[in-house]
């Protein structure tokens, strides 16, 4: 119960505070999902979330210290169906399994995503946050071994300085 009412609770205002929510969420335990219509929304939500998560006291809320979140971001088609148990719109297909493998590998409180993310939100122009490489790694559950880029908010561009006139 702590750790729905004070952890849980993090996510799902960050999510209220949205202009545009995910397409779709859900939660499974302790796991999070989120599926946002551009690179964009999902980088800026995920380093958010982060941010969120590290800035609270967890010990004092009866919760472990340490408590962090490790997150993933990957970009790819999906399908939009109709959950036959729920009767709820989800999302399903490879590149949402492709996402799930990466989660466990980030190291707790860092954002790790594929080079497909990686490359959209480049050659979209994503300004508020840049990926950069971490190397050749092995994913979860055997999946094969993937470039991955850490993904860190990108410090607002200083204004220009004025020159002196002599």
């Amino acid at each position: 119960p702590a750790f729905l009412r004070h952890f849980m609770s993090v996510p799902g205002r960050l999510l209220r505070s949205l202009a545009r929510p995910p397409e779709a969420r859900a939660t499974w335990g302790d796991a999070l999902y989120f599926v946002f219509a551009s690179v964009e929304e999902a980088g800026l939500v995920a380093l958010d979330l982060c941010e969120r998560i590290a800035s609270v006291r967890w010990g004092e809320l009866g919760l472990p210290e340490d408590l962090s979140v490790r997150v993933s971001l990957h970009a790819g088609p999906v399908y939009r169906v109709t959950d036959p148990v729920t009767a709820r719109p989800c999302f399903t297909g490879a590149h949402v399994t492709s996402g799930a493998r990466i989660e466990p590998i980030a190291p707790p409180g860092r954002i790790y995503a594929s080079q497909a993310f990686a490359a959209l939100s480049s050659s979209l122009g994503v300004q508020g946050f840049s990926c950069e490489y971490v190397g050749e790694v092995p994913l979860a559950k055997k999946f094969g071994t993937w470039p991955l880029y850490a993904v860190t908010r990108r410090a607002p561009a200083a204004a220009p300085r004025k020159q002196a006139a002599n």
